[in-house]
């Protein structure tokens, strides 16, 4: 990693579609870190939601990261000793994930 003092953070939730024959879909939250070297620019799964239909609540199936996510923004992350800063940047639309069962 650089040696930065903080990690910028982006989040992204969305379904994807598992088969063409079925109703089968992931929700993942999924987390890239912006401002590292390209060997570390993968993005990586935060949780994951696999079900026939949406979340039925968006709030619960986000509660878990919110709480977490609320704590590294706060108090930071500890990385390797050190506790980083913690920035999200370009954050999905809050409005549309609490309203995406419309």
């Amino acid at each position: 990693m650089k040696s930065n003092s903080h990690l910028e953070l982006q989040i992204n939730v969305d379904g994807i579609p598992l088969f063409k024959s079925s109703s089968v879909t992931l929700w993942p939250i999924l987390c890239f870190v912006r401002n590292v070297g390209l060997q570390f620019s993968t993005p990586f799964v935060v949780s994951m939601f696999c079900g026939k239909e949406k979340p039925t609540s968006a709030a619960e199936f986000l509660a878990d990261f919110v709480k977490e996510a609320c704590m590294w923004l706060k108090d930071g992350l500890s990385v390797d000793h050190d506790t980083m800063k913690v920035t999200v940047r370009s954050p999905c639309n809050v409005s549309n994930v609490v309203n995406f069962r419309n």
